[in-house]
């Protein structure tokens, strides 16, 4: 009885911290208020944009990503909880831009195993994790620098800001 009991007590503990689960952005998850997201950030050499809206919902920031200069978009949804984080990254030559790409494409199907992904392009790719999806993508224009964008979506905090979208419709 008592290994009975045991059993389902770990298969319960399993699923609930199974589901509990948020994307992580260099180490911290995609979760929580925005404002703890920000002394986290904060904690890891970002600091906030001068560029920043008084917009409670979004947070810009100046820093440094995978070791090149970035700025970065964090967005929450209107009960203040972190849902996505976007990170923009300037080239000054399509070359540099193409390498970083293949840098994030290859770091992240190493890191999360990644099996699934949702839509590719000869530019872009998202995955598909179990946690959400990331977004790794590289752009240009004649009248501005080569960029690389990598954006985090946290599944269950996406679908809330969805949730609210839906609700001005």
């Amino acid at each position: 009885m008592k290994r009975i009991f045991l059993v389902v007590f770990c298969m319960v503990s399993v699923l609930c911290s199974s589901h509990a689960q948020h994307l992580r952005f260099m180490g911290i998850p995609i979760d929580g208020t925005i404002e703890d997201f920000d002394a986290k950030l904060k904690a890891k050499g970002f600091v906030e944009s001068i560029e920043s809206c008084s917009d409670s919902k979004r947070k810009f920031y100046d820093g440094e990503y995978c070791g090149n200069k970035a700025y970065l978009l964090v967005r929450a949804t209107s009960c203040d909880k972190v849902c996505s984080v976007s990170v923009f990254c300037d080239f000054s030559n399509i070359e540099a831009a193409k390498n970083m790409w293949f840098f994030l494409k290859k770091s992240i199907e190493e890191k999360y195993l990644v099996n699934k992904i949702k839509e590719k392009s000869s530019k872009s790719v998202r995955y598909r994790l179990e946690e959400g999806e990331i977004v790794v993508e590289y752009n240009y224009s004649e009248n501005e620098p080569y960029k690389v964008h990598i954006c985090y979506m946290d599944l269950e905090n996406v679908l809330l800001l969805k949730k609210e979208l839906k609700g001005d419709i």
